[in-house]
C-alpha cells in the first residue's frame, strides 16, 4: 500500500505544475473573461439603460415641466377667460341692476303720477259731487223756503198794500214783496209794500242801499223804471204816475246819514203823466229831517237827455251826476244823484246833509183815498 502511495506521488511529482497552473489560470481566466464580459454586457446594458432611464426622466421632467407649464398656462387663460366672464357677468348684473331700479324708479314716480291723478280726479269728483249735492241741497232750501214764505204770505199777508191793514204776527221780515195787478189798471209789475212804518201800506218808489246800481240814466229809463226790488231801484215814473192817478197819496222820504236816521212826509204827492213831463205834485211837510222837496213843488222831471229844469243856462241833471224835479236853481234834494259823490252831485238833502251823500235813502208812497 505504502508502496502504491510512493508510486503516485512520484507520477504527481512528474507532472508538470506549470502547465497545470497555466490551464488553470487560462481556465479561470476564461470564465473570468465569460463573467466580466457578461457584467461588462450587463453593465453597458444597465448604463443604457440607466442613459435611458435618465433620458425618460429628462424626458418625463421636460414633458412634465411642459405639461405643468402648459396646465398652468391653459388654467390662467381660463382662470382669466372666468375672470372676465364673471366681470362681464358682474357688469352685466350691475347693468341690469341699474336698469331695474331705474325701471323701478320710473314706475314708481308712473304709480305716483297715476295715484297723484287718481287721487286728484277722486278728490274732484268728490268735491264736484259735494258741490252738487250743496247746489241741490242750497235749491232745494231755497225752493222750500220760498214755498215757506209764499204760503205765509198768502196766510198771513194782506193782499193790497194798504194802511193799517190788520197782519198777523209772521216769521218774514218787511218790507214784503207784493204784485199788484187787479187793484190798479196799468200796472202789472212786482212792487215792494213796506207793511210797518206807521202802519204800513207805503209802496217803495225808490231806494239807495248798496250803490250797486247805477242812477245816471236817461228819460226811458226812468220812465220805465230800472234796478232790483231786493237792493237799489226806482219803480218808473209812468207805474208812479198811474199809481197816484188812482187816488190821493202821501210820500214819505227815509234818510240815513252818520248814523243818524231821519224821515220827511208830505201829505200829498203825485206824478202827472209824460206829456207833462211828470211834474211833482207835493202837501204839506211834517218829519225830522227837514224840508228839501217843497222848493221843487211843481217841477217837471229832468234827466241828462230831457232838460226840463228852468235853470237859463245850466243842464242841472248832467251839472249834479243826477235825474229829479230840477228847478232854476238846480236842487235842494238830489236823491238821484251819484252814489257818495258830495258837492250836491251825489244823493244829497239839503237840511240834513247839506252837501254831502246819504247813506241811505228810501221813497214811498201811501194811499190815503180812495
Amino acid at each position: 500500500m505504502n508502496d502504491k502511495l510512493c508510486q503516485l506521488e512520484s507520477k504527481l511529482s512528474a507532472i508538470d505544475s506549470d502547465a497545470i497552473q497555466q490551464k488553470v489560470l487560462t481556465a479561470i481566466q476564461s470564465r473570468v473573461d465569460v463573467h466580466f464580459s457578461k457584467l461588462l454586457n450587463a453593465s453597458e446594458r444597465t448604463e443604457k439603460t440607466l442613459n435611458r432611464t435618465a433620458t425618460l426622466v429628462t424626458s418625463f421632467n421636460t414633458n412634465n415641466t411642459n405639461f405643468q407649464n402648459s396646465i398652468i398656462d391653459r388654467c390662467q387663460v381660463l382662470f382669466e377667460n372666468v375672470t372676465t366672464d364673471v366681470n362681464d357677468l358682474l357688469t352685466r348684473g350691475r347693468n341690469l341692476t341699474s336698469k331695474i331700479e331705474n325701471n323701478l324708479i320710473i314706475l314708481k314716480d308712473d304709480v305716483d303720477l297715476r295715484m297723484q291723478r287718481l287721487e286728484s280726479s277722486t278728490n274732484e269728483s268728490v268735491v264736484k259731487s259735494l258741490a252738487y249735492l250743496e247746489t241741490m241741497t242750497s235749491e232745494l232750501n231755497s225752493s222750500l223756503v220760498y214755498n215757506i214764505e209764499f204760503v205765509l204770505v198768502k196766510l198771513f199777508m194782506p193782499q193790497r198794500c194798504e194802511k193799517n191793514t190788520p197782519i198777523l204776527h209772521h216769521p218774514i221780515k218787511t218790507p214784503i214783496p207784493m204784485s199788484f195787478k187787479s187793484e190798479i189798471l196799468g200796472v202789472d209789475i212786482q212792487i215792494l209794500c213796506d207793511t210797518e212804518t206807521d202802519g204800513g201800506g207805503w209802496i217803495i218808489i225808490q231806494r239807495r242801499s248798496t250803490g250797486d246800481v247805477d242812477f245816471y240814466r236817461d228819460w226811458d229809463t226812468y220812465k220805465r223804471g230800472f234796478g232790483n226790488l231786493d237792493t237799489d231801484f226806482w219803480l218808473g215814473n209812468e207805474n208812479i204816475h198811474i199809481i197816484t192817478s188812482s187816488g190821493e197819496y202821501e210820500l214819505r222820504v227815509e234818510l240815513r246819514y252818520q248814523g243818524q236816521s231821519k224821515f220827511a212826509v208830505y201829505d200829498r204827492f203825485s206824478l202827472a203823466g209824460e206829456s207833462d213831463n211828470y211834474r211833482i205834485t207835493l202837501g204839506k211837510y211834517s218829519g225830522t229831517a227837514g224840508d228839501s222837496l217843497t222848493r221843487h213843488n211843481g217841477d217837471q222831471f229832468s234827466t241828462y237827455d230831457r232838460e226840463n229844469d228852468r235853470h237859463s243856462s245850466l243842464n242841472c241833471a248832467k251839472k249834479f251826476t243826477g235825474a229829479w224835479w230840477y228847478h232854476n236853481g238846480c236842487h235842494h234834494s238830489n236823491l238821484n244823484g251819484k252814489w257818495k259823490a258830495d258837492n250836491y252831485k251825489g244823493p244829497n238833502w239839503a237840511t240834513f246833509t247839506n252837501n254831502n251823500p246819504v247813506s241811505f235813502s228810501e221813497m214811498k208812497i201811501r194811499r190815503v183815498k180812495k
